[in-house]
């Protein structure tokens, strides 16, 4: 054990946080509008990456046409996805939706493969990449503190959104009883399209940043399973639960690596999960959605 690595992994635990909380809102924005649990969420933010890695290393864009392109990208990947095979998914039992979007993550692993090989890939952008020390032996790397900050904004805007804007009431509705809320004027299939676009390009955007904080590797996709136990920790329908799930989820993973090693990360998440299904399958902030998983 290395308690005097504890502070740092404490903090440090922040920016794996806002990850997990910009993951998080990929499954959710997707559950609470289509109850489709998109088990290829990994696979968009890993694709993200390699688009903006695409746009800015290989055809030469400035980093503002290189992000937009690559968000744009991703946005368009979301909506032909669900119109092409998605469509169909919406309000289906059992596990067809769930198999479908694993067979997607599969093609999309091997899509990134070939196109890009199996090799790791740097992403840069206008900042430099620092870190500020704090007392303690405590640091913070510049694409800690750029994750939170996007995490942070995403995070108040997918709430405002969801809550207030007129599609966030619609997405809502559609979500709750389709057949009505089309009846009631609601374009439904708009709706859901705007969700696979809207996951799609905000993934896509963690996979840019996430890739500036490390590097970009086909590894990067077990963060898209890992970003799944804050959401059942905060509750599979509450974007506000988002938030603290990611952090309870990073301080146990962060302190568990202390104690036990590096080679325990993946197992802390999934016994989080385990034991959050265990004591309280709604989660935190569970509502009654979760009831339809």
């Amino acid at each position: 054990m290395h308690l005097d690595q504890l502070p740092n992994a404490i903090v440090s635990a922040l920016p794996l946080a806002g990850v997990y909380a910009v993951v998080g809102l990929g499954w959710v924005v997707l559950f609470r509008a289509t109850r489709i649990l998109n088990f290829a969420t990994g696979q968009f933010v890993l694709f993200g990456a390699y688009l903006y890695y695409y746009f800015s290393e290989r055809v030469g864009l400035p980093f503002p046409l290189s992000l937009v392109c690559a968000i744009g990208a991703m946005a368009l990947m979301g909506a032909m996805l669900h119109i092409l095979f998605m469509r169909r998914m919406v309000g289906q039992e059992g596990f067809a939706p769930v198999i479908l979007t694993m067979g997607l993550a599969i093609v999309i692993s091997n899509a990134v493969t070939l196109l890009f090989g199996p090799g790791t890939q740097s992403v840069s952008l206008p900042l430099a990449k620092t870190s500020v020390q704090f007392p303690g032996n405590i640091a913070i790397t510049s694409g800690g503190f750029l994750i939170m900050g996007v995490a942070a904004v995403l995070a108040v805007g997918a709430i405002l959104m969801i809550r207030f804007s007129r599609w966030g009431i619609q997405m809502r509705a559609a979500a709750e009883d389709p057949l009505h809320a089309s009846q009631s004027g609601i374009n439904v299939g708009t709706v859901f399209v705007g969700a696979w676009a809207s996951a799609s390009a905000v993934l896509g955007l963690m996979g840019v940043i996430y890739g500036f904080s490390t590097v970009v590797t086909p590894d990067m996709t077990s963060v898209g399973i890992r970003g799944l136990s804050p959401v059942i920790v905060g509750g599979m329908a509450s974007i506000v639960g988002v938030v603290p799930g990611s952090i309870v989820v990073a301080l146990i993973e962060n302190v568990s690596v202390v104690y036990f090693g590096e080679s325990v990360r993946d197992a802390a998440v999934m016994i989080v999960i385990l034991a959050m299904l265990t004591v309280r399958p709604t989660g935190l902030f569970g509502g009654r959605l979760i009831g339809r998983v």
